[in-house]
């Protein structure tokens, strides 16, 4: 996290990651990012089938600065990278 003249912002990469399966919140002055992923392979070879799955999830605290409001928070997620703006 770093800051800037207008506020504090955050870049992650997070490959992989539906838009709906990550939850980004600002609670007493902390940053909070976090997400889960479900994945399922399926492969077929020589007449057998297999079906594997997996789940992770992740959660990352940041603190803020000062005395910010949830409402000066800009989220945004494209091609994997999250950024985030809190304004002052």
């Amino acid at each position: 996290m770093s800051e800037t003249k207008d506020g504090y912002t955050l870049r992650m990469k997070i490959p992989g990651l539906d838009k709906s399966s990550l939850d980004v919140r600002l609670r007493n002055n902390t940053l909070i990012v976090s997400g889960s992923r479900n994945q399922q392979v399926e492969q077929s070879a020589g007449g057998s089938r297999f079906l594997s799955s997996s789940f992770s999830s992740f959660s990352y605290s940041f603190h803020v600065p000062g005395q910010v409001g949830s409402d000066k928070l800009e989220v945004s997620y494209d091609d994997d990278i999250l950024d985030v703006l809190i304004r002052k």
